[in-house]
């Protein structure tokens, strides 16, 4: 059985997406908002609570954060198959995930207790987990790669060099164009070799250029990322 997590804050396109998947026999699990569109759309889901046995708490700050949920995610094929039968842990082969819009939001002059509720922490820890799990997990974040989403579980299914892809878009935050992680090789958004690193990068050398400071608002894994100072198109190098 193969198994689908939809976690999306933008909802463009997720009901035809999810269509698609059960059309082509995946299994979907989800909560929340996303799991209420699917709900109205009468798509068959398995809601993450029921899943994992714990309710979503918190007001909503806990949903994902289970080790059924990151076991699915980071567990390696034949690896970690005994354990994960062990704890009934499934394997997540596809996850679908966009972020809260707490930069958007950092611009309507919130006060903080509320504008703190934007800062997301399940989905970018599903995202890296997917990541990190490349080889085994496909990691979806932007809306405008549903169609050839579709097109490919219909299809022969996702290559390896196309789920690293993927896994490199999921892990330069949004509006952190170019990335330098030394884990992965450069690709068409993460275009920046680890020695081009902003200064506060521990490792960096001292003849590498300086650059301006990154947008208001931006959030950054400095380890990672940076930021230039007007947003707009991805740099491609």
């Amino acid at each position: 059985m193969k198994w689908a997590l939809l976690s999306v804050w933008d909802k463009t396109g997720i009901v035809e997406l999810a269509q698609a998947l059960v059309k082509n026999k995946f299994s979907l699990m989800s909560s929340g908002g996303t799991g209420k569109a699917l709900e109205q759309a009468k798509i068959p889901f398995t809601e993450v609570s029921n899943y994992t046995g714990f309710p979503e708490m918190m007001d909503g700050r806990v949903k994902t954060l289970h080790p059924k949920v990151h076991g699915g995610l980071l567990g390696r094929r034949q690896i970690d198959d005994a354990v994960m039968a062990k704890y009934g842990i499934n394997r997540i082969d596809l996850l679908v995930v966009n972020l809260y819009p707490f930069e958007k939001m950092s611009g309507q002059a919130l006060p903080l207790d509320k504008l703190i509720e934007y800062i997301d922490v399940g989905g970018p820890a599903m995202i890296r987990a997917a990541a990190k799990n490349f080889k085994d997990v496909t990691v979806v974040v932007d809306p405008a790669d549903y169609k050839e989403v579709i097109r490919t579980v219909e299809g022969a299914g996702f290559t390896e060099e196309r789920r690293l892809k993927l896994a490199k878009k999921g892990i330069c935050p949004d509006r952190c164009l170019r990335c330098g992680d030394q884990q992965l090789p450069p690709g068409p958004r993460c275009a920046v070799p680890p020695d081009t690193l902003p200064s506060v990068y521990p490792r960096q050398e001292a003849s590498v250029r300086r650059e301006p400071p990154p947008a208001s608002g931006c959030l950054r894994d400095v380890r990672y990322c940076r930021c230039r100072t007007a947003p707009g198109k991805a740099d491609v190098v």
